[in-house]
């Protein structure tokens, strides 16, 4: 082997070894049944701790990014760590939609029963109607083989339901996909509260 063919050899173990990583951590974030210890989070704060670590994506990719978070937005009830991968997961995969840049949108608002919505979207490729319907499904993905664990979104789905929150989907292929995710409010009585169910 030249020098040139190691090097090479090298970067594809370490790439794989890093997909390798990502699989397992995605397959014990997804196997934790325990429920979240939940306190009064302020909105603002996890998304903009969720920016700051894609922010060199966002650039690298050439994707701006939008705020709309009121500062009269209820406080929700949450665990930080797990908010957080919520929207890093949603958020990367806005940008994995915009190959050739584009635009993402976050906004957040009150909304019906004590809820807040939180929406991520973007102007990306698109999903297919019959895609859409499996999106949330453990291992499926609509990336090239190699691209996605499959994961992602189930792990979204999964920390929202525990959080007593849900999660809805609007995508228009060739226009992008909006991601509204549902968290509920937190009351005074709520905080700290460590189960939801």
């Amino acid at each position: 082997l030249d020098k040139g063919e190691s090097k090479e050899m090298i970067l594809d173990i370490i790439n794989q070894a890093s997909r390798a990583s990502e699989v397992v951590r995605n397959l014990l974030d997804f196997s934790r049944t325990e429920a979240p210890s939940l306190r009064k989070l302020d909105v603002k704060t996890v998304i903009q701790e969720t920016i700051k670590l894609v922010r060199n994506q966002l650039m690298i990719m050439g994707v701006k990014l939008e705020l709309n978070l009121p500062e009269d937005i209820l406080p929700i009830c949450g665990n930080l760590h797990n908010l957080e991968q919520v929207f890093l997961n949603l958020l990367l995969n806005a940008i994995q939609a915009m190959p050739d840049g584009g635009k993402i949108t976050i906004s957040a608002k009150q909304a019906e029963e004590g809820y807040v919505a939180i929406e991520v979207s973007d102007t990306g490729v698109g999903i297919k109607p019959d895609a859409l319907e499996k999106i949330f499904d453990p291992f499926f993905t609509t990336k090239p083989a190699g691209r996605g664990t499959g994961l992602g979104l189930s792990i979204v789905y999964g920390i929202i339901k525990k959080h007593g929150g849900y999660v809805e989907v609007r995508s228009q292929e060739g226009v992008g996909t909006t991601f509204t995710v549902y968290i509920p409010a937190c009351r005074e009585d709520e905080e700290n509260k460590e189960d939801r169910q």
